[in-house]
């Protein structure tokens, strides 16, 4: 993004060493998370914002996905769960949409645009957190199969046939039956079509007894919509399982892959010697960090016809780590003005400073200089 931090702009850099500055300490001491849950809202996409009718469930270790239809599906699914209970959602950006309305309060939430990694309610009485699952195993669920070695099956939705129009106004289903063709009209391939009516003729619970054009669209929906919820349930549980044997970590704890891989450091010693900061010495130097950015050369608009190449290089943060030689260890010490030359700096193991370039010289198409302004990033020549 552009867009930066709002950071006070000072050059202060007194601080408190003993409350600015503290152990990194490892997270593994808290309490594993019980109570866990894993669903899926299936919702009308033809209404804006989208409208849920339906929603598949399942705790941990359990034997089997529930599944709730109507359109009253999210709050009869909360008053289901007990207190202090966390649920994951594959797209929590997405499904926390339907939960949020039914919560008597918004405890805390941790997102960022159409992203979020974790929201936490309270459902009355009852305290309720709700975590994204796809922000700690980055893939879609049709990939946990094959990552995981989990029985893969053929999902064929026709998302757009299911609406709100099936369901009377006290929001219970009104349509029990209806014809394979209405329901094939909504699939993109001939493939899909095939595919579709073979899950239905696999499945005698969906069929009409007499009629063999005619199906139960939601006998079919909360099937699938199970499946969906047994193999997050699977894969999760796979993946808990691998991380623990790996790292010696349980992700109920945490929400990335990088909080995970922090929490394996630490553990093995990574960060002994160093400090957390706070206050003047952590905004001085967050200062000196730079996200990514996305841009093109020379930030213009190109239409190009041509075939292109993706160069996106990957595990940036690894192969940078790979060439470090360590971590700064202490407290961080302030330059007086009299060192303030190359020659001291380049006698440190480390050092974060604030420069004033007079002059850029070389003109870049992809301009290396960053300012803030405005607390707006620029990578500009000037």
């Amino acid at each position: 993004t552009q867009f930066t931090m709002e950071t006070e702009d000072t050059d202060d850099l007194e601080y408190d060493p003993i409350k600015d500055c503290s152990p990194i300490e490892s997270k593994s001491k808290k309490k594993t998370v019980e109570n866990i849950y894993f669903a899926d809202f299936e919702s009308d996409p033809n209404t804006s914002p989208h409208t849920a009718y339906m929603i598949g469930y399942r705790k941990l270790d359990s034997i089997e996905s529930e599944v709730i239809v109507g359109l009253d599906c999210a709050k009869k699914f909360l008053n289901k769960l007990p207190d202090k209970s966390t649920v994951y959602f594959h797209n929590l950006g997405f499904d926390i949409q339907f939960i949020i309305p039914h919560a008597s309060r918004i405890l805390s939430i941790t997102s960022e645009g159409s992203n979020c990694w974790q929201a936490t309610i309270l459902f009355f009485k009852k305290v309720l957190k709700f975590r994204c699952s796809y922000k700690l195993i980055m893939s879609g669920i049709k990939d946990f199969p094959k990552m995981f070695g989990l029985k893969s099956y053929k999902d064929v939705m026709p998302y757009t046939y299911y609406s709100v129009d099936h369901f009377n106004q006290k929001g219970r289903r009104t349509l029990v039956y209806d014809k394979i063709s209405n329901a094939i009209k909504h699939l993109k391939s001939k493939e899909d079509e095939e595919q579709f009516i073979k899950n239905i003729q696999d499945n005698e619970f969906m069929q009409h007894p007499n009629d063999p054009t005619m199906f139960k669209p939601y006998a079919y929906a909360s099937f699938y919509c199970s499946k969906d919820v047994d193999i997050l349930h699977d894969g999760w549980k796979k993946f808990r399982q691998l991380v623990n044997q790996i790292a010696g970590v349980d992700i109920t704890n945490f929400l990335t892959p990088a909080s995970i891989a922090q929490e394996y450091m630490i553990k093995n010693g990574v960060y002994e010697g160093c400090l957390q900061l706070a206050n003047n010495p952590r905004e001085f130097i967050q200062k000196c960090c730079y996200g990514g950015r996305v841009m093109t050369r020379e930030n213009k608009k190109w239409h190009v016809t041509k075939r292109l190449q993706d160069y996106d290089a990957v595990s940036l943060y690894p192969s940078a780590m790979r060439r470090m030689k360590g971590y700064l260890k202490g407290k961080p010490k302030i330059i007086p003005d009299h060192k303030l030359n190359m020659k001291f700096l380049n006698e440190q193991d480390g050092y974060f400073v604030k420069i004033k370039i007079n002059k850029v010289g070389i003109h870049r198409p992809f301009p290396l200089i960053c300012i803030r302004q405005d607390n707006i990033k620029q990578y500009t020549n000037d």
